[in-house]
């Protein structure tokens, strides 16, 4: 067994826990303002806590311990080199300006799952009477902190801890989760592409995500400057390299706000033909976790879009109204629809895609489509694209599809045999698309176009 787990807490330190009396909107105030946290309040406390570590990063190391005052489990870090009092207030800082963006990114709920990055505090070990300082200035804590011990103290997350992006881009499949990378896009959006939140760490319970540790991309120099987890302008150009728009991006209205270097979502070939929004596609949004994929209805009478509940998510209200939409439809009245049909034939394959949600054909250029049909995408644009299903040309709504991305790629690393009709028997070293995640299985498309549920263990990512 883990001596680490077992050990009992072995060391104390007294000294003061220092709090910030700023909510978070008012630390985001204070950023964009230029200015930091200036007041402080200082309690004295004694940490109890184990000598060992039990987490090791490049920047801090994680200790477990609590306050002798109380039963709760804290986590307490600090940084593995000496830095400056600043750079811990930043650090805190950045945590506090998360917690502002992702209480405003709750409120818009396109998704049902919710972000919550923990509360960050500091504990400052020194030889200390038993004294409450309330109002302690910036000049003053940093003159209390001149050679002495400055750990970060936050509380101890439950449950397994998972990496869902980086700070540079990096994609993990297996923890892939579509509310986040659209948040970290969404941050980008709404500071006037100044920021970014990427390095999202923690855990997920029961359609929350609870969130530790992040890194703030900034384009300028003169933003979180202490924090080596900032790589500015160039980060943020290497999450949108691999970032590709979801449907909770489309739910957000972002997705056509991107970054120059992010490969466009919806590529245009040359000879792709102009394509009107048809009133149609006014569907209802769907959202699958794990590929970003939605399906859109809209009931009559409703003013704006609503969701409903899918098998591999569910998904609330979303933000954008009819009304917006309907104005889309109106100012695309007008184009030309026979444009289509002069490209028939004549278009080379883009992809495939599988279909995720049944459509049925309103127009005589469109597809009938069923679940789980695989279709050719022959031509993209907006909303509808044209593809190839079942030896027959037309267009079809692309929310009701997944592309097979290269990303979504994996292979099977040991023989399976379906153990049901809703499952697909694989071969070691055999090829599939990943499409959906329900609980501890993967929905996949095989090479040869056969769909269904396979155990998460089975499939591993393509290296």
């Amino acid at each position: 067994m883990d001596e680490t787990k077992t050990m009992k807490y072995n060391v104390q330190a007294e000294g003061y826990h220092i709090e910030i009396p700023y909510t978070s909107d008012q630390v985001r105030e204070l950023l964009r303002e230029g200015k930091s946290i200036e007041y402080f309040q200082l309690h004295s406390a004694k940490v109890i806590a184990k000598s060992a570590s039990f987490g090791n990063g490049g920047e801090r190391t994680a200790f477990s311990g609590k306050f002798s005052h109380s039963d709760r489990e804290i986590v307490l870090k600090r940084f593995n080199k000496i830095r400056s009092f600043e750079c811990y207030i930043e650090t805190v800082e950045r945590q506090m300006l998360c917690e502002s963006f992702a209480e405003e990114y709750n409120q818009l709920r396109v998704t049902p799952l919710q972000l919550h990055f923990v509360p960050l505090t500091l504990f400052l070990a020194i030889n200390t009477r038993d004294t409450r300082y309330d109002g302690v200035t910036l000049s003053r804590a940093q003159l209390r902190s001149l050679g002495e011990n400055f750990f970060f103290v936050e509380p101890l997350l439950s449950g397994e801890f998972l990496k869902f992006n980086s700070n540079n881009g990096d994609v993990w499949i297996d923890t892939f989760h579509a509310s986040l990378h659209a948040f970290s896009h969404w941050t980008w959006v709404v500071s006037n592409h100044q920021l970014l939140v990427a390095d999202l760490q923690g855990v997920f319970q029961d359609k929350w995500f609870y969130l530790t540790d992040p890194a703030v991309l900034s384009s300028t120099d003169d933003e979180f400057k202490y924090s080596p987890t900032n790589l500015g302008e160039e980060g943020i150009q290497r999450f949108f390299k691999t970032h590709r728009c979801n449907q909770v991006c489309i739910g957000l209205g972002i997705s056509k706000n991107v970054h120059d270097v992010q490969t466009p979502e919806e590529f245009v070939v040359s000879n792709t033909p102009t394509k009107f929004l048809r009133k149609s596609a006014v569907k209802n949004l769907e959202i699958d976790e794990f590929c970003g994929t939605t399906q859109l209805t809209r009931e009559k009478g409703e003013k704006k879009l609503k969701c409903e509940k899918s098998e591999f998510g569910t998904t609330n209200e979303c933000l954008e109204t009819f009304e917006e939409v309907q104005e889309l439809v109106d100012n695309s009245e007008n184009a030309e629809n026979e444009d289509f049909y002069n490209y028939k034939g004549k278009l080379e394959t883009l992809g495939r895609c599988v279909v995720l949600y049944p459509f049925r054909a309103e127009h005589s250029d469109e597809l009938n489509l069923r679940r789980d049909d695989v279709v050719d995408i022959l031509a993209k644009e907006g909303d509808w694209w044209w593809g190839k299903c079942n030896g027959r040309e037309g267009t079809f709504p692309k929310n009701h599809v997944q592309e097979l991305l290269q990303m979504f790629r994996f292979v099977c690393c040991m023989d399976y045999e379906a153990k049901c009709r809703d499952e697909v028997s694989v071969k070691a070293g055999q090829f599939v698309y990943l499409v959906g995640r329900k609980k501890d299985l993967v929905r996949v498309t095989t090479e040869g176009m056969k769909c269904g549920f396979l155990p998460f263990d089975v499939v591993k990512i393509v290296s």
